[in-house]
């Protein structure tokens, strides 16, 4: 039974973080997340190696994977925000003994063939749930995971290992019909990224296949083939029709890309310490009307070299690649000579290298989202690669030596270390579910007191943000506080992390609305958002409107006809009672909740914004948002608060 379920575990572990606990939604959970850190922490405890090469890279090459603890250490150290870099270099060393422990669980015949067969049955498991949730909702394949991408992240890199082993008999059955699951639930997710990992399997298999030559010219008419098809698995009639359809998303990738570019570039040696992205990103990042919906919340930079790069800076990103190309030749030095009889080994430790292949192709566009189920699918993907030979295929077990002790000190240092924050999660579960608002207020107090760093808790409670963190939402709220002392600053730079929205320069315009600035801001947010002019602050007040309806005629960059329709709104139409509201949320239904994506955490409701309007004079306004429109300029809404009184005379003299 012992060996039944060690050899089960890292099938056990793909599963539990697949379907829970390194998911997008159920990872958000404190009970999710406390059986996720144990279990790696147990794996660890019971898994680890009995020297201090994880990844069996030989007596000199051990040292990398130090040097990269160090490096993501400086990182961290140097970091304005180093809360989230200390969590990851804590769960670090958990995740490089992943494939050391898949190592020690498969280390005999029996073990490796019951831990396949787990693998395979809970994959099947993961890829089912996805694939007849996309057949029954219509939408693109998202399963338990609770994004497309991550559905890719997690099945493509496993797909070789599933592929390999039985050839005939009941195994063949189950892995030909796990495989095609996987490749089902991979095509539903409508991606691109999902096709060109695919198309890198078959790439390999037709060169071990058939000659090179043919292998390429097969290789190129299925490239053509999938551009065909993307049409219609993305419901477009025409061939490279999904193409077209796959633009704006790719839009969308090359404003992260500029914004990940520029923060590396201010921070190239160390970066900003590792998962800062979601928390600083937005300072650098210019949207594109019509393509990055405003309040939108980018958690990531959709390229993981990009956000290597950004997180932990040249140091820690080119010792990542010189451990990965060590681990590759040492894999491929231990394979020289391989007899007749280990060659299904042979085939298991390629299937793994192939996987890694199709990764490293999915993570130049794709994303992680600062979930753990992707690195623990990689941590596993790499035990598979560098599993031992069979010296007794016969034998039941082979005999193992204990965890080095260095393993399991790191096992119960980061218990304890990782304690105050868990409970802190747990204490703001808690409040989100609080009978009364004094229990509520309890368990936000304990959870800022355990994990004082962390931005959301603090935002919960009232208290001001760490000036370095680019959430606009908490600077919207902040600045509209009666009592804040910044609160113009605050509103101001609100605007700057979020050019797109209406709620900061709707509550500028309120702080003087018949002042040069006043008009600027109420331009501006009647631009983004043109039910405001239903608002009830525009009643009785002709001159206003007339004022804010020049600098809406002048404003550059946005689409002239959408430009006079709503100056003559303001102009004609006047709002009469208020009976109705225009509100701003945060974690509002709809749309993945923003604490989700940016904090791991479950979404706690709020209203950042409420302006009072006549319901029928808003219903009846039939004029699109400057921002959803792809002809305005880049540039209509990138104007620095700081710069808007100088350029505000050019606005009203065109």
């Amino acid at each position: 039974m012992r060996t039944s379920f060690a050899a089960a575990w890292p099938a056990l572990l793909l599963l539990l973080f697949t379907g829970w606990s390194g998911t997008l939604s159920g990872g958000a959970g404190a009970v999710a997340t406390a059986s996720g850190l144990a279990a790696l922490l147990a794996t660890v405890w019971f898994g680890a190696p009995a020297d201090l090469d994880p990844l069996a890279l030989g007596p000199r090459g051990r040292w990398l994977v130090g040097a990269l603890l160090f490096a993501v250490l400086l990182s961290v150290a140097s970091s304005p925000l180093p809360r989230s870099g200390r969590l990851a270099l804590l769960l670090l060393p958990a995740l490089l003994v992943l494939p050391a422990s898949v190592r020690r669980a498969w280390s005999s015949a029996p073990r490796r063939r019951l831990g396949l067969t787990c693998w395979r049955v809970g994959l099947a498991g993961v890829a089912a749930w996805a694939l007849f949730e996309s057949l029954l909702s219509g939408e693109v394949a998202r399963g338990t995971l609770g994004h497309h991408l991550l559905v890719v992240a997690c099945l493509l890199p496993t797909l070789p290992v599933v592929a390999s082993g039985a050839r005939a008999g009941r195994g063949a059955l189950l892995v030909r019909g796990v495989s095609a699951l996987v490749v089902a639930a991979l095509l539903a997710t409508g991606s691109a990224l999902a096709l060109v990992g695919l198309l890198a399997l078959v790439a390999l298999w037709l060169r071990r296949r058939v000659r090179v030559v043919v292998g390429g010219f097969a290789t190129l008419l299925l490239v053509v083939l999938a551009v065909g098809l993307l049409g219609p698995l993305q419901g477009e009639p025409s061939w490279g029709g999904g193409w077209r359809a796959d633009l704006n998303s790719w839009r969308a990738r090359i404003a992260y890309w500029e914004a990940g570019w520029q923060g590396w570039r201010e921070r190239p040696w160390l970066g900003w310490g590792p998962g800062s992205t979601p928390w600083t990103v937005a300072e650098r990042l210019t949207p594109q009307p019509g393509i990055n919906p405003p309040g939108e919340v980018v958690g990531d930079l959709h390229s993981w070299p990009l956000q290597g790069l950004r997180e932990t800076g040249l140091l820690g990103v080119s010792i990542a690649i010189w451990l990965v190309a060590l681990w590759w030749w040492r894999r491929r030095r231990e394979e020289r000579g391989v007899p007749e009889s280990l060659r299904e080994w042979l085939a298991l430790r390629r299937s793994a290298r192939w996987g890694l292949v199709a990764l490293a192709c999915y993570s130049l566009a794709g994303v992680a989202l600062g979930t753990l189920a992707p690195w623990v699918v990689l941590g596993l993907v790499l035990g598979v690669g560098q599993l031992a030979p069979l010296v007794d295929p016969g034998a039941d077990r082979t005999p193992e030596r204990r965890p080095h002790l260095v393993w399991r000190v790191y096992a119960v240092v980061a218990a304890i270390a990782l304690m105050p924050t868990t409970l802190a999660h747990w204490h703001f579960d808690r409040a989100l579910e609080a009978a009364t608002e004094e229990s509520a207020e309890r368990h936000l107090a304990l959870a800022v007191r355990l994990d004082p760093a962390f931005p959301l808790y603090r935002f919960a409670s009232g208290q001001r943000p760490h000036a370095d963190l680019a959430v606009s939402a908490f600077w919207l709220t902040e600045g509209s506080r009666a009592a804040s002392l910044y609160r113009r600053v605050d509103l101001e730079r609100a605007v700057q992390l979020d050019p797109l929205s209406w709620a900061a320069a709707w509550r500028l315009h309120l702080e003087d609305p018949h002042s040069a600035a006043g008009t600027y801001w109420g331009a501006r947010a009647v631009l983004l958002e043109p039910r405001l002019l239903a608002s009830t602050g525009f009643a009785g007040q002709p001159g206003l409107r007339t004022l804010i309806a020049r600098q809406v005629r002048g404003w550059p960059g946005v689409d002239p006809g959408l430009r006079m329709a709503l100056s003559d709104a303001l102009t004609r139409s006047a709002p009469a009672a208020s009976d109705g509201e225009l509100i701003l949320e945060w974690d509002g239904e709809g749309e993945p909740a923003a604490s989700v994506y940016l904090f791991r955490r479950r979404p706690a409701p709020r209203i950042l914004a409420a302006v009072e309007v006549d319901l029928d004079l808003a219903d009846s306004l039939a004029l699109p948002s400057a921002a959803a429109l792809d002809t305005t300029s880049r540039e209509a809404f990138a104007i620095p608060p700081a710069d808007a009184e100088r350029s505000r005379p050019e606005l009203e003299s065109n």
